[in-house]
């Protein structure tokens, strides 16, 4: 849609369109009170996308990195995620939000990781990734996002069905 020459507001139309928003959500440009939406930023396309999308639908944006794992991969001894966070603050700069990070690595090791370890031990497929949002991402990080944050609504990258919670 860039490079179709349309205008920016009708690209964004065309890739977000507010009918495939939740019609509990107030209209952001009508309420009195602007919406306040928590977004997960990984430093990867999705969540950046996300991002910038509910920025520019006039949406009030708290950009959030959630900072799960503190370890440098054994093989390069590198850990990926200095630079998923400076990627993040990247996206965060060019909308003109600070990114708030949060530290869950403790939590992470503890509900996360060591029970995917204990699975793979005793001969399962562990799904680390369900752990994570059960424990960390859905729980932890949601109410912090709705009551310190501030947040009257919580946004990822990730696709999903909308419902209450």
């Amino acid at each position: 849609f860039v490079s179709s020459g349309l205008p920016r507001e009708e690209w964004i139309e065309k890739l977000f369109p507010l009918s495939i928003l939740n019609p509990a959500l107030p209209s952001c440009r009508s309420a009195r009170k602007r919406v306040r939406v928590v977004v997960g930023v990984s430093g990867g396309v999705d969540s950046a996308v996300s991002l910038y999308a509910l920025h520019f639908l006039g949406f009030d944006v708290v950009p959030v990195f959630m900072r799960n794992w503190d370890l440098p991969n054994e093989e390069t001894l590198q850990c990926p995620e200095p630079q998923d966070m400076h990627d993040a603050e990247r996206v965060c700069n060019a909308i003109g939000k600070k990114l708030v990070v949060l530290d869950y690595v403790k939590q992470y090791w503890n509900s996360v990781f060591s029970p995917a370890l204990n699975v793979w031990k005793e001969g399962g497929t562990p799904n680390p990734d369900v752990f994570c949002n059960t424990y960390v991402k859905f729980d932890s990080f949601r109410r912090e996002a709705l009551q310190r944050l501030g947040g009257d609504f919580l946004a990822t990258g990730h696709y999903c069905r909308i419902g209450e919670m």
